[in-house]
């Protein structure tokens, strides 16, 4: 029987200019405005609801309530990633008054330089159509593109309560930085 491994599966030929973004450790918001001048966000969603099959299976989260929090930052006319912050129930009801904070504030000023907040683990792969991550996003932010590239994030919130940051870095952040 063949095996293929999820890099067997996907072509990852991963654009030069993109590596730095799958690395940074700092708010890539920031690093957006550093490179293309300005940075926009938009919230496109943010409710709550049990948590979906990526949720249980890639997170592997046992609860029955998370949050998702979509958003789409924009740099001009060009999306440049599109971000799912992922925080389960228990982690939200540890500080409410902390997460409320993403009404007015973005995710970056939360948990940057914030010592109640540690990266766990910051991961990134390749998605093309026959993930299901691909098809978060319309076909307005992929362009078509046949590969895009992920970062995924596990914070914890004062040593041990999680939650979840994914950005998927769309072809309008290679046009915006060009």
């Amino acid at each position: 029987m063949l095996s293929l491994t999820m890099t067997q599966l996907i072509k990852t030929d991963l654009p030069t200019i993109l590596l730095p973004w799958l690395i940074h450790q700092g708010p890539l918001t920031d690093k957006l405005r550093r490179e293309a001048g300005v940075a926009r966000l938009q919230v496109l969603r943010q409710q709550w609801h049990k948590p979906d099959w990526w949720d249980k299976y890639t997170l592997q989260l046992r609860t029955d309530t998370v949050m998702h929090r979509e958003i789409l930052m924009w740099s001009a006319s060009h999306p440049c990633w599109y971000a799912r912050t992922i925080l389960p129930q228990a982690s939200y009801l540890h500080d409410p008054g902390f997460f409320d904070r993403l009404n007015n504030e973005t995710l970056g000023k939360l948990i940057f330089a914030n010592p109640r907040v540690e990266r766990i683990s910051l991961t990134h792969y390749p998605i093309n159509p026959q993930l299901i991550e691909y098809y978060w996003l319309t076909a307005a932010m992929h362009g078509d593109s046949q590969q895009l590239w992920v970062r995924k994030s596990r914070f914890v919130l004062d040593g041990g309560l999680p939650f979840f940051l994914i950005e998927i870095l769309l072809p309008g952040l290679e046009r915006a930085c060009m």
